[in-house]
């Protein structure tokens, strides 16, 4: 009897968390994933998603305007080698009972810093990192990594020769030295991870995801499942004048778009060649199994997706999806967004999102609520957010709360040219109880390099912003190219033996290091 009671409760268990995924893949695929189709006719259907676009785009072109100076240079460095060279240290200031002393917290912080240069092309898969810096005297310097699409290089300052390793033996290495954690023929293709540094969806993916998915799901949504009509809001204070067009899906439709989508993705060979670059970047130390490989990695998605068809053939939607939006000159004024679910008629959970929204070029503002509710309890969640910009100044403000806690980003941006002074702060309120991150700095863009300085700092009821703060400053250029270090020899991890491998980790490699330290701190004397 336990023993059935136990099972029944580890199913519902799973079920109820996959059941939190497939509401969210009903939000966004229904509510906005179809925003970047084309549309022709004026149908209700089309106006419903055509304002959805409309709304989608213009918010990406204010991002687009508001930062335009980053995402111009991080698009330089993307296509271009480049440098970039961070210098990170503090202040602190503890007063009189902490200062004294040369090794004090105060006199360690105050006398550090830490250099970390960064040498990277991604056209042709390679980037470079050193570390230079003083931490409490002890001067650091030597420190650098290389990385190219097949292999990693260390450069130690204490060890004669470059560390090797190749992405081919990334398994082997690993497995000699922690056999329970990591299968022996682990081979890891570094060139993925300078794919996922220019974002983990190419535009050939997107591409791909917008012609494989976003038209089958606005192909398969009935026409007769919208309805349009005139209605008065009241928007910001004032009156306004929308088309209103509402989105209602049955039971059966939202059952019948969900099994399309899951059916599809567990069949899809173009995700499943994604699924393979994830599992070579996640499958080293205890992040996957030792014990499975690829093909099991896949599998079990297959299978998962297998479940969760399945569960949405069982799942329990009876009043479906309705979804409201109110349209002024095809731009989404206010929204509502409804659905029942449950994994029975008994266990129904309600989603709601109730919100407004106000775009103009110069200012842009929403207010918006979402709800959950069940059987026991009922939480709500605000999220508020004002912003303004012209050729001179920005500002934002951005506040996520519930009843009992909030998180709130404040921001002021002066804009001359290609320069920025910006004060921004982070909020933390936990009951009343209120904390801050104040973050001041400038930016400087030109055509091919860039410079900014930040400077961060805690504020609440025990630390006063200028007991401590940290800074950071960068220096970034287009580069020529990346150099490889070519002034040592190399020693190749994946041709020691496992016992070369455990005698140069476990014994060589660490006397090195201790030589190293008391060598650095005898300098302090």
């Amino acid at each position: 009897m336990n023993d059935t009671t136990d099972q029944q409760s580890k199913k519902s268990g799973g079920g109820s968390k996959r059941l939190i995924s497939i509401i969210l893949v009903a939000v966004l695929l229904i509510g906005g994933s179809i925003a970047a189709y084309a549309f022709i006719n004026k149908s209700p259907k089309n106006k419903y998603f055509l304002a959805e676009k409309k709304s989608s785009e213009f918010i990406m072109d204010i991002i687009d305007q508001r930062f335009s100076h980053e995402l111009e240079w991080r698009n330089k460095v993307e296509e271009n080698p480049s440098e970039s060279t961070y210098v990170l240290s503090a202040q602190m200031n503890s007063g009189p009972s902490l200062s004294t002393g040369l090794f004090s917290p105060e006199q360690i912080v105050n006398n550090s810093n830490l250099t970390l240069t960064t040498t990277k092309d991604l056209d042709n898969k390679i980037m470079s990192t050193g570390l230079t810096g003083s931490v409490a005297g002890v001067e650091i310097e030597g420190f650098e990594y290389t990385l190219t699409a097949e292999e990693l290089l260390v450069d130690l300052p204490f060890e004669d020769d470059l560390i090797q390793i190749k992405g081919q033996d990334v398994g082997q290495v690993l497995h000699s030295l922690d056999p329970y954690s990591v299968d022996e023929d682990l081979e890891v293709d570094f060139s993925t991870l300078f794919d996922w540094m220019e974002g983990y969806m190419s535009e050939e993916d997107k591409e791909y995801f917008k012609e494989e998915y976003i038209k089958m799901i606005y192909d398969e949504i009935p026409n007769d499942a919208f309805k349009t009509d005139k209605e008065k809001v009241t928007i910001d204070g004032n009156s306004v004048n929308t088309d209103k067009i509402i989105m209602y899906l049955s039971e059966k439709n939202v059952k019948g778009l969900l099994s399309s989508v899951a059916e599809k993705m567990a069949n899809d060979e173009h995700i499943k060649e994604k699924l393979d670059d994830l599992y070579n970047l996640i499958n080293i130390g205890e992040s996957v199994d030792a014990t499975m490989n690829v093909d099991e990695f896949i599998g079990e998605f297959e299978e998962g997706m297998e479940e969760i068809i399945e569960e949405i053939n069982e799942l329990s939607i009876p009043e479906g999806i309705t979804s409201t939006i109110w349209v002024k000159k095809n731009l989404i004024v206010q929204r509502e967004f409804i659905l029942e679910m449950g994994t029975s008629d008994a266990d129904l959970v309600s989603f709601d999102i109730n919100g407004t929204q106000l775009l103009t070029d110069n200012e842009q503002s929403f207010e918006y609520e979402f709800g959950v509710e069940d059987e026991f309890d009922q939480e709500t969640v605000f999220l508020i957010g004002d912003f303004s910009i012209n050729k001179e100044k920005a500002t934002d403000s951005i506040e996520l709360s519930d009843a009992d806690y909030s998180i709130r980003y404040e921001a002021t941006e002066k804009i001359e040219d290609n320069k920025k002074d910006f004060d921004r702060s982070i909020s933390f309120d936990d009951t009343g109880i209120e904390s801050k991150i104040l973050w001041t700095g400038t930016a400087d863009y030109d055509k091919e390099e860039m410079s900014s300085n930040h400077e961060l700092s805690v504020d609440d009821a025990d630390v006063d912003s200028d007991m401590f703060s940290i800074n950071i400053e960068k220096e970034a250029k287009l580069a020529k190219d990346v150099e490889q270090p070519t002034d040592k020899d190399i020693k190749n991890l994946g041709s020691m033996s496992d016992t070369e491998l455990m005698e140069y980790f476990q014994y060589e490699l660490p006397n090195q290091l201790e030589e190293w330290l008391y060598g650095s701190m005898d300098t302090m004397w």
